[in-house]
């Protein structure tokens, strides 16, 4: 028996080891790699995020490109050149003949002091006088045809629309878009 005593304590020694050596191996060894390969996935797949995001901006950027072009093709075609505040005589000279074209009397035109702004500035013109309602009308959509840069804040129209020979008075609060203070002109 003693042997048998002897056998099973050199077996349990043995079998003590093979496990302290099994796990040594495998904490040392295996669970490192495991653990490593773990940490590689997850960084192939923040990775592949990462990538599909950079490849949405890369588009968007793509787009707004295509739009910045397209908007930039129009302002170099479209015919509207604002000139500078300084020009103010010439606009109004240009409004005071337009209103002579519709045989109106002009009673007062007042230029405001000038608003600058990034991309306009936007002088305030006062415009007010007297003639027959229908040349009134006319005038202002010769206004709008003729003059892309400036825009009718207000207007007023005293008369009687019904006798084309009664003197209607107006008064128009006017808005004249300029190149920005200092700036050149949009194109």
């Amino acid at each position: 028996m003693n042997d048998k005593t002897n056998q099973w304590q050199i077996n349990g020694a043995g079998i003590g080891v093979c496990l302290v050596v099994t796990a040594l191996v495998y904490w040392i060894g295996i669970h490192p790699q495991f653990a490593r390969q773990v940490e590689a996935e997850q960084a192939r797949r923040s990775l592949q995020n990462k990538e599909a995001d950079a490849t949405q901006l890369v588009n968007q950027l793509t787009g707004l490109k295509r739009d910045l072009a397209t908007v930039e093709g129009q302002l170099h075609a479209s015919p509207l050149r604002l000139l500078p505040t300084s020009a103010i005589n010439k606009r109004i000279a240009a409004l005071a003949a337009l209103a002579e074209q519709h045989h109106l009397k002009i009673n007062q035109v007042q230029p405001g002091t000038p608003e600058p702004g990034k991309h306009y500035s936007t002088v305030p013109i006062r415009l007010s006088g007297s003639g027959r309602f229908t040349h009134v009308v006319a005038f202002m959509h010769q206004l709008h045809v003729e003059f892309k840069d400036v825009g009718v804040a207000s207007w007023s129209v005293s008369g009687d629309p019904a006798d084309d020979d009664d003197e209607a008075e107006f008064a128009f609060s006017l808005a004249w878009f300029a190149s920005p203070a200092g700036g050149e002109n949009l194109k």
